[in-house]
């Protein structure tokens, strides 16, 4: 029996290496689940495909991260091979598919190089990593996403929020964490609020640093049934980036549906995919968004005056307008408000709010500082008067 197991253990460890050395390239049948939605059937099928293309995927991605390899980072990299599986994975045939109790189902047989995977899975990592370590040219950008189960309680984001960072690094971004207003997010129950929104964009600022932008989300589990074998849920994402130097904000609302096992399956499918097509959108975006940006080697910010004390409507504007064209800056849109106020929305090429605020100040005489409004909402703002 010892001589047995000694020539077994022998085989094995001569076996291992050429297993893991050698690339193998191995068919696999996988089954892939989506909602069937009345108004549009043929939507269930390509989204099952998408499902069993996803855990295959998932499947390879995984035996080639590394244990040092943290959650978010793995998630970027099998989203990044899943964009382009063609090149990947090939669809040998599809065995079986068709739907029961409002689920489509599909059974594939798939294909893909282990080594090809491998190869891809080193290179998205290096990149990813020496991203994180050189820093980026491009804009920085605070997250703070917060969620809440099918019942209203708050759930745990933590690992999401790494996950939007992780792809929002990987589009060039530098990213931050707003913990302030991360924690005052997951204390309160109307997100919609304009004081609640006016207060998570204040908290925001506050911690700024080298960031100019907000992403701020909301992930809330919507529905939770099991249908037959399996289990159904309805993830909706509601997420927003908001500048801090321009009025321009964009957003992100929808609700998507996934298919697991079991419960816990199916709420993790839904919130990922909510996840990812909510950033992958705003990252389109974020460019627009962000308001400050290097051109030339020079930054320009953008900010809106409010200016009080004006005692010539016709003049004093005209001279505000000639100290931003002073400072290389130029007046997007300017005019007085209800209460006789001038507002002007400009760009200006400068390093910060406070230098455009001390270069106007030296520009014009007889212009003050202004009593700041802090739950002003909207772009960010310059009080002045006269």
């Amino acid at each position: 029996m010892k001589k047995f197991l000694g020539k077994a253990i022998a085989a094995l460890a001569i076996a291992l290496p050429l297993a893991f050395s050698t690339p193998v390239c191995h068919a696999e049948v996988v089954e892939g689940q989506a909602t069937v939605d009345p108004s549009n059937p043929a939507k269930a099928r390509d989204e099952a495909m998408n499902d069993a293309m996803r855990t295959f995927v998932e499947m390879k991605v995984g035996v080639h991260v590394t244990s040092t390899t943290e959650v978010n980072m793995g998630m970027v990299v099998r989203d990044e091979i899943l964009a382009h599986s063609d090149g990947f994975v090939t669809v040998n045939k599809i065995i079986k598919e068709g739907q029961h109790d409002g689920i489509y189902f599909v059974r594939m047989d798939l294909d893909a190089s282990d080594q090809r995977i491998k190869t891809a899975v080193e290179d998205l990592e290096s990149r990813l990593r020496a991203m994180q370590d050189m820093g980026t040219t491009r804009s920085g950008i605070e997250v703070a996403v917060t969620g809440r189960d099918e019942n209203g309680q708050l759930m745990v984001t933590d690992s999401l929020m790494k996950y939007v960072a992780a792809k929002l690094e990987n589009a060039g971004f530098a990213v931050h964490d707003a913990d302030a207003a991360k924690v005052f997010m997951d204390k309160q129950t109307d997100l919609d609020d304009p004081a609640v929104s006016a207060k998570i964009r204040q908290l925001a600022r506050n911690e700024r640093g080298e960031a100019n932008a907000l992403l701020r989300g909301m992930l809330a589990i919507s529905d939770v049934e099991p249908v037959g074998t399996n289990w159904r849920a309805t993830a909706h994402a509601s997420f927003e980036i908001v500048g801090f130097e321009s009025s321009e904000v964009n957003s992100f609302d929808d609700y998507f549906t996934a298919v697991g096992a079991n419960r816990s399956e199916a709420i993790n499918k839904a919130r990922e995919l909510a996840t990812k097509r909510a950033v992958e959108s705003l990252g389109q975006k974020a460019l627009m968004t962000v308001q400050s940006e290097t051109r030339g080697g020079a930054r320009h910010i953008k900010a809106t005056l409010i200016v009080n004390g004006i005692t010539d409507r016709a003049g004093q504007p005209q001279i505000l307008r000639q100290a931003v064209q002073q400072v290389k800056g130029r007046v997007i849109r300017g005019s007085f408000t209800g209460t006789g106020a001038y507002k002007m929305f400009v760009e200006a090429e400068c390093a910060s709010q406070d230098e455009l605020k001390e270069a106007l100040l030296a520009a014009v005489p007889g212009l003050q500082e202004g009593d700041t409004d802090e739950n002003a909402m909207g772009s960010a703002k310059i009080y002045l008067t006269f």
